[in-house]
């Protein structure tokens, strides 16, 4: 599974990169970024499964890359990292469908372990439930039956090819 990280802080990174073997656990670091930007049109042509932001950073805080993330048509999940807990920022980060906060001083290897564990859990069971309704729109589709953009962008991935195949 694909993770970008992205923090101001190149120390914080490092950290996080050299606290456990991310290979073992299945998570290949694709990138890690101090600058938002970059990493948002890293994770636009990389489609990453999860995105692992700090909260706050000049350019663009972690919420913003959250939405311009999802607004790019991106799901990874996303945590947010912090150097304190922040309630302003958890709630927002709960209306964007954050997966996670955490806390960097309270980020240690068993913890980063259960946590990842967790959402690569997560992950397969939402790849899983994607297969199962591809499966069935494909059926529907066989069948003769029209299907909606939103069913197109299913099956497909993105709204450019779900139109060029709604043409066909």
């Amino acid at each position: 599974m694909k993770v970008i990280m992205v923090d101001d802080e190149i120390l914080a990174l490092e950290h996080l990169k050299s606290l456990i073997d991310w290979d073992t656990l299945g998570f290949e670091l694709t990138g890690c970024f101090t600058n938002p930007k970059k990493a948002l049109s890293f994770a636009i042509e990389n489609k990453p499964h999860l995105l692992i932001a700090d909260i706050r950073m000049p350019i663009m805080d972690g919420l913003e890359l959250a939405r311009q993330s999802q607004a790019a048509g991106l799901s990874p999940r996303i945590v947010l990292l912090t150097s304190h807990k922040e309630f302003e920022y958890a709630k927002e980060a709960m209306k964007l469908g954050i997966s996670d906060y955490w806390v960097k001083h309270e980020t240690d290897a068993p913890t980063l372990v259960r946590e990842l564990e967790r959402l690569r859990k997560e992950l397969l069971d939402a790849s899983e439930v994607r297969a199962a309704v591809r499966k069935q729109l494909l059926g529907e589709l066989l069948a003769g039956r029209m299907l909606t953009p939103d069913q197109w962008r299913t099956i497909v991935g993105d709204r450019a090819n779900a139109e060029t195949l709604r043409q066909l």
